[in-house]
């Protein structure tokens, strides 16, 4: 009898101390933890639909606002940097080179004349090593590529009419760029629509009385990481749409002569070939190779820039109507 009174005395003690943690052990979850993985989840869900546009966002705009002291900064620049090239026998020559060299008198000469054709401020022009593109422009001045440079100025030697053409356009491409003050643009788009999205999704979400409501605190949670991947993309789309726009709209301001719209167009010609050997020749496993060879509609929509297909199409239109109007 004793025995069995001291066993159900253990079973009771114990069933009323377990019974007592419950609230305990839920409060902490309430207080703390819950909490807790809902602030994590929202850092997520920002880091992932917000986080990549804010750091480009940032440079751009900051770019943009100081262009005048950026070019400024560069027109004064002659920096010499070295570098080591392996010749044909394996002995090792230290090259020293400009990253920012003064340009030829006639490389400044045909980037005035552009720049006067376009209505553009007419900038100073450096060379510029390890430059992404053929050329790039601030409010005061045009950086070209060192090789490109060269093979302008050994087209402006030999008259070569249709590299000098090619050279022209992509110029007053560069040029337009800067009177529509892209850096500036971008960095206020990049800013503002990833905001601009996220709040007409909310009102769209309050408005659907239809769509189903997550209610459990799990569900929730999952919720906020996939809608920031979801916004992420959609971001991402608008974002790369407005890039094609502007670069369109460079294109568009390229002077109406038929010689430098021709040069531009047969140097898109050139490119579209180049890439299509490439992308036939190819055999890489990356996403971008595999979505462009395959999803090539897919792959256009998250395109910066306008295919060359379009873009030589849009050359085409122009020179045709200007040989009409020519002619007539």
């Amino acid at each position: 009898m004793k025995r069995h009174c001291v066993i159900i005395g253990y079973l009771l003690f114990t069933a009323s101390t377990f019974t007592m943690q419950q609230p305990a052990a839920r409060t902490i979850g309430e207080r703390f933890i819950k909490p807790f993985i809902s602030k994590a989840a929202t850092a997520a869900h920002w880091g992932i639909s917000y986080g990549p546009f804010l750091g480009k966002g940032l440079g751009s705009l900051a770019f943009g606002m100081c262009d005048k002291e950026i070019g400024d900064w560069v027109a004064s620049k002659d920096i010499k940097i070295k570098y080591t090239t392996v010749g044909s026998e394996g002995n090792f020559n230290v090259i020293e080179n400009t990253l920012f060299a003064e340009a030829d008198s006639s490389l400044q000469k045909l980037v005035e004349e552009q720049a006067k054709k376009i209505n553009a401020k007419i900038p100073s022009v450096k060379l510029m090593g390890g430059i992404p593109s053929r050329a790039m422009a601030t409010e005061r001045v045009v950086c070209l590529d060192l090789g490109y440079a060269h093979q302008l100025m050994n087209a402006l030697e030999k008259e070569d009419k249709k590299k000098i053409d090619e050279g022209a356009a992509i110029i007053q491409h560069e040029l337009n760029h800067n009177k529509d003050h892209l850096m500036l643009v971008n960095g206020i788009s990049y800013l503002t629509i990833p905001l601009l999205n996220h709040r007409l999704i909310k009102i769209g979400k309050k408005a659907l009385s239809f769509a189903p409501k997550i209610i459990s605190f799990a569900g929730i949670q999952s919720a906020k990481i996939s809608s920031g991947v979801g916004k992420y993309f959609l971001n991402d789309l608008e974002l790369k749409k407005i890039n094609r726009m502007q670069e369109q709209r460079a294109d568009d301001g390229i002077c109406d002569d038929v010689n430098t719209l021709q040069g531009i167009r047969d140097h898109f010609v050139d490119m579209q070939k180049e890439e299509g050997e490439i992308i036939q020749n190819i055999n890489d496993r990356r996403l971008g190779i595999i979505m462009r060879r395959n999803f090539p509609i897919i792959f256009t929509l998250f395109a910066r820039h306008p295919t060359f297909e379009h873009r030589v199409a849009k050359f085409d239109e122009r020179i045709e109507k200007l040989k009409k109007q020519s002619n007539a």
